[in-house]
């Protein structure tokens, strides 16, 4: 099923099948690139798509990783300040335990008893 390209300009497909019509080679050409344009149109707008997806996935994880990164500056700023610092509760312990013992009793004789 050859097409060949008449003498006169226009494109025939009758050898093939005697149904088919003569058409002009313009008017072929630009279906063709019509129907290419089309399908090209539809391959990118299906790429384009990806690629959306794909910049939103990684904005997602560039802002989850910052939060990471704030959350892990957050805890060693925290482990730095408890080392330098006992806790509130430990001094309060302290502070408690210098309320329980009698007064005017020497620390060890009270221990002992």
């Amino acid at each position: 099923m050859a097409a060949q390209l008449a003498p006169h300009g226009t494109f025939s497909l009758a050898h093939a099948h005697p149904s088919f019509p003569e058409i002009e080679a313009d008017a072929a050409s630009s279906s063709v690139t019509a129907a290419l344009d089309l399908e090209v149109e539809k391959v990118n707008d299906f790429y384009m798509d990806r690629i959306e997806e794909a910049v939103i996935i990684l904005h997602s994880l560039k802002q989850h990783a910052e939060q990471l990164v704030r959350w892990l500056s957050n805890r060693r700023l925290d482990a730095l300040h408890a080392r330098s610092h006992p806790p509130p509760s430990a001094r309060r312990a302290r502070v408690i335990q210098a309320d329980l013992r009698p007064r005017g009793v020497a620390g060890a004789c009270w221990l002992a008893a």
